[in-house]
């Protein structure tokens, strides 16, 4: 069953990747589920699903992140704006 999620923002950390922030709409979502990313040219998998606790944020919001070994990537993944954006997710074999 497909999940969906709103992002707030995204920031990437060096050594882990591309980390989005929101909090989930629909569905359950796990390591090793796959996103559809606005803008992005393929499904990109998630590697870690973490809760992030700022003072700015409400605690249920929630960090996917997604890995990567490319640096390309990286510059690309700065560069990007989800705000308020749905992000649709399944399963890897989805």
């Amino acid at each position: 069953m497909p999940a969906r999620f709103r992002a707030d923002s995204t920031f990437t950390i060096e050594g882990r990747g591309l980390v989005v922030a929101g909090e989930i709409l629909e569905g359950v979502i796990k390591r090793g589920m796959q996103a559809q990313i606005p803008s992005w040219p393929r499904r990109l998998t998630i590697s870690d699903v973490s809760s992030i606790r700022r003072m700015d944020r409400k605690p249920s919001d929630i960090g996917l992140v997604f890995a990567s070994q490319d640096e390309a990537d990286f510059v690309r993944w700065r560069a990007l704006d989800l705000k308020d954006q749905i992000l649709e997710i399944q399963d890897e074999d989805g």
